[in-house]
């Protein structure tokens, strides 16, 4: 029996911060990265096995906010295809963000638009770096 599709939305107010730390772990499927409000992140999760549910955590250190959006990515991870896994995220962009990608393997190419002062990525044969894309 398939499961059915989920859709989370997520809307963290980031409060009192100077920057913001945005670590991502996410399997296949698509990632979308656009430039959101100031001080707010959103995002909009749909996926239809339950593996695939994010792990959404935040918390501010200092001065830096930490976001975390992650899910399982397993190398031995068997999930038939087709199946759905769509992140649509907004970050912020009022604050100096930095920005670390870790995905399954992939073709497809990471775009954004100039959304972030640093980015890192990496995926099982992709490793980027930049600074003030």
């Amino acid at each position: 029996m398939a499961d059915e599709e989920n859709r989370e939305n997520r809307v963290i107010p980031l409060g009192e911060v100077d920057s913001l730390k945005v670590s991502i772990k996410f399997g296949a499927g698509k990632l979308d990265l656009i430039s959101g409000e100031e001080d707010v992140f959103k995002g909009n999760f749909q996926y239809d096995k339950s593996i695939l549910k994010p792990n959404i955590q935040y918390e501010i250190l200092g001065e830096t906010g930490i976001l975390t959006l992650s899910q399982s990515i397993k190398k031995d991870l068997d999930l038939p295809f087709p199946y759905k896994n769509r992140w649509n995220l907004k970050l912020p962009s009022g604050i100096p963000l930095q920005l670390y990608i870790n995905t399954a393997p992939s073709l497809l190419p990471i775009q954004f638009l100039c959304i972030v002062n640093t980015f890192s990525g990496h995926s099982s044969k992709h490793s980027i770096s930049s600074s003030n894309l």
